[in-house]
């Protein structure tokens, strides 16, 4: 093993400074979770419940979406007559423009998503925390990752 057992040590050492915040947003997630199914359930049997449940509140739905692409290469155009029927068979342009640029700033989309699970103004500081705590793990990460891949080229 190059670099011997300080090496270890020093991986072991990396891996719980960046392991330890992450669980902590972890947790944050977790009571965020928790939150919604607190107004899930304070809402009961409304229209608004049921509007989030049959996904008419979201512009991406969870079939039919972007990955499609995905199922129209691996089947070579061969997709099942029934998706190619209801327009499933390729992504639109809208599920493209909203998916794309949440592939490369993922905070943007869970700033929309906290913001639909808060929708009070007194919520508003906790979103804003939320939202730039991932920011900023987010973009460490991503800076971690560019210096090891300096680090190997170089």
């Amino acid at each position: 093993l190059a670099g011997g057992s300080n090496a270890l040590s020093a991986l072991q050492a990396c891996s719980i400074v960046f392991g330890l915040p992450f669980t902590l947003l972890v947790l944050w997630f977790c009571q965020s979770i928790l939150r919604m199914c607190d107004r899930l359930v304070e809402l009961g049997e409304s229209t608004e419940i049921q509007d989030y449940i049959l996904g008419k509140t979201f512009k991406m739905s969870l079939f039919g979406g972007v990955f499609n692409w995905l199922e129209f290469i691996a089947s070579l155009g061969a997709v099942h007559p029934e998706r190619v029927a209801l327009g499933m068979d390729k992504p639109t342009i809208l599920q493209s423009s909203l998916f794309f640029p949440s592939l490369l700033l993922p905070f943007i989309t869970l700033r929309r998503a906290l913001l639909h699970i808060y929708p009070k103004q007194s919520d508003a500081g906790y979103v804003k925390l939320l939202t730039v705590t991932y920011a900023v793990f987010h973009f460490l990460w991503v800076a971690l990752f560019i210096s090891a891949v300096k680090s190997r080229l170089f």
